[in-house]
């Protein structure tokens, strides 16, 4: 594998315990999760951030409000006494 030409550079955007974004001189979005990276286009990143987003909070209200609960296995499925 050759090197490119010319390194990229980034600039951490934010970062948290398991995730971090960086916005790079290539002009993209590193999305870095755990071991996994995605390089987005820049203006895709509030594309993808928003349905996470609501995807976190939704799941975080469910949790609250015992609509899902654990299975032995780490699973989570519907709470079968919320109707």
């Amino acid at each position: 594998m050759t090197k490119p030409l010319h390194p990229c550079m980034r600039r951490t955007l934010a970062a948290g315990e398991l995730a971090i974004v960086e916005h790079c001189s290539c002009r993209a979005a590193h999305v870095t999760i755990g071991v996994i990276t995605s390089r987005l286009a820049a203006g895709a990143l509030a594309a993808v951030a928003a349905p996470l987003d609501e995807a976190a909070r939704t799941l975080a209200r469910d949790v609250a409000c015992h609509i899902l609960e654990h299975e032995d296995n780490g699973m989570m499925r519907p709470n079968r006494l919320v109707r």
